[in-house]
């Protein structure tokens, strides 16, 4: 099971902009090839980072306008939130390295 928990728009405030930390939002397609890759990568580092950041997914196309809102055009699209606040945002695959140095830094 994963440990990325899948939201719905109802749910980003809650769970997104409500919370008192670091999130990671991952926008991806079902269908999308590179977003299915970046499945197992995401439940790793969801394990490792466990006590300090939360990771949530939002089906960019059944939450279409949220993620217009958000600026989203491609997928996927991963958002850092720290305390409600959008702090970085950048579409594509990445290394676990990577989001190593987007997380930390």
């Amino acid at each position: 099971m994963s440990k990325v928990l899948d939201i719905q728009p109802n749910q980003f405030k809650s769970e997104v902009i409500d919370f008192a930390g670091k999130v990671v939002v991952d926008f991806y397609g079902p269908k999308c090839g590179p977003c299915q890759t970046m499945v197992p990568l995401l439940d790793e580092l969801a394990d490792e980072y466990a006590n300090e950041v939360k990771f949530v997914k939002v089906d960019a196309t059944q939450s279409y306008k949220l993620a217009a809102e958000h600026g989203v055009t491609t997928v996927p699209t991963f958002m850092l939130f720290d305390n409600g606040e959008k702090q970085k945002r950048e579409s594509g695959t990445k290394t676990k390295i990577a989001f190593y140095k987007w997380i930390d830094s």
